[in-house]
């Protein structure tokens, strides 16, 4: 029989359908078998919340997963698409634990029990009766380009087998004829397996989807050099994700060859100046990082600066292994004093965040090396109320004397 472990918490800011009128964590009870044998699944709601738009129309449940549907296929909008025997079946298949080989292989989401992953889904449809649909999008993500400018070297872009296609016009008209049928959605994402901003109509597609009017993010590693039309466009965004690893040129230039960190910063200060001189607030800027050997030996480093600069929202990557990678390791083959300096490196880190109110989240199995989140780690993840144990709230300060800063603050409540 399964027994009531402790409390976890979901981020319910990112399934705005299930957080309305509530706070913006949600505390939710774990259920745990004591059984190792147990059959396990995957801490994955993707296939219910989340849509990904291929370069070529393919419609896919999750980064990794193959296409379950084409939007070329004439069906009229994406909930027909969502329900399709497809994924359906994937869904059953991570409610049962009957995990497909794809899921199996996943590095991003931690494996645990049916129970569990039934009990958050509920959460999510604000429902106990948990049905086999798909729910409201949390996340449409468009891939617009899936070539890159660089050829990094733990990137499967840069895999001698990947081949890398651009969205042409027929599939983006098909898609923006879906937008205007999906009804609101909880963000969309212009990312791509590549780099958005090398696709050469990618200033017109991007217009249309913030004309769409719902709240968009962008993911890019801002290597190229842009025109003022296109820093224009940019700063239009709500989001902006930049992919960067670490602030040592040297680390840099050998394994992400045409990246410099100045320039980076340079290209977000100017999309920054030019939101304020059009009145508009900025977009908030995140960085993604990926952690490895031997990025983690600057990274303490390399956060601090990056907060120094106003950045204060990091989403951590673990490196997923390819054969044809050469100058990279996963933190999971450390060993020894090494691995203990790493531990050390990740826990300092954290701390630094926490203290400075940061948003964070460490995404994928990281193998040991990070220890399971505190309290104050998934409170730093999200905005608003958790109440646990010493009653601790989550507030945002006022304007801070920073201008693209403003942190939360975590306030210890007397419990009453």
């Amino acid at each position: 029989m399964e027994q009531q472990g402790r409390p976890i918490f979901a981020l319910a800011e990112n399934y705005p359908y299930a957080s309305r009128n509530r706070p913006s964590l949600i505390v939710m009870e774990r259920f745990m078998s004591g059984d190792a044998t147990r059959r396990l699944t995957r801490n994955c709601d993707d296939p219910w919340t989340y849509v990904e738009i291929s370069a070529n129309g393919g419609v896919r449940p999750c980064c990794n997963f193959q296409d379950l549907a084409n939007i070329g296929d004439g069906q009229a909008n994406f909930e027909t698409i969502r329900n399709n025997s497809e994924f359906r079946a994937l869904r059953q298949s991570l409610i049962d634990g009957n995990l497909s080989a794809t899921c199996q292989r996943c590095n991003i989401r931690k494996s645990v029990t049916p129970s569990f992953l039934k009990a958050k889904l509920r959460v999510v449809a604000r429902s106990f009766t948990l049905k086999n649909t798909a729910l409201p999008i949390s996340i449409l993500r468009i891939d617009i380009n899936e070539k890159c400018n660089l050829r990094c070297d733990y990137c499967a872009v840069s895999a001698p087998s990947y081949n890398g296609v651009e969205m042409n016009d027929s599939t983006f008209d098909k898609l923006e004829s879906l937008l205007r049928t999906v009804g609101p959605i909880g963000r969309v994402h212009v990312n791509g397996h590549g780099e958005t901003t090398y696709h050469p109509r990618w200033m017109e597609l991007c217009e249309k989807v913030i004309a769409s009017g719902h709240r968009t993010r962008f993911l890019t590693n801002l290597a190229k050099e842009f025109t003022d039309q296109e820093i224009e466009l940019l700063s239009k965004f709500d989001r902006i994700g930049v992919s960067i690893d670490s602030d040592d040129p040297e680390l840099l230039r050998r394994i992400r060859k045409a990246v410099r960190v100045d320039h980076i910063l340079s290209t977000i200060d100017r999309i920054r100046d030019c939101a304020r001189a059009r009145h508009r607030r900025a977009p908030k800027f995140t960085f993604s990082v990926g952690v490895y050997d031997p990025s983690i030996w600057g990274l303490e480093r390399f956060v601090s600066r990056a907060m120094e600069f106003g950045i204060y929202q990091f989403y951590f990557w673990n490196l997923t292994e390819y054969s044809h990678q050469k100058l990279v390791k996963p933190l999971a083959t450390l060993e020894g004093d090494n691995k203990m300096r790493a531990i050390a490196i990740i826990n300092t880190v954290r701390r630094k965040l926490n203290l400075a109110g940061a948003l964070y989240t460490f995404s994928g199995d990281f193998a040991g090396v990070i220890d399971k989140p505190t309290v104050q780690d998934y409170v730093c993840m999200g905005l608003g109320q958790v109440r646990r144990g010493s009653e601790i709230v989550l507030k945002r300060q006022p304007r801070a004397s920073h201008p693209w800063r403003t942190p939360p603050q975590l306030i210890p409540q007397k419990s009453s």
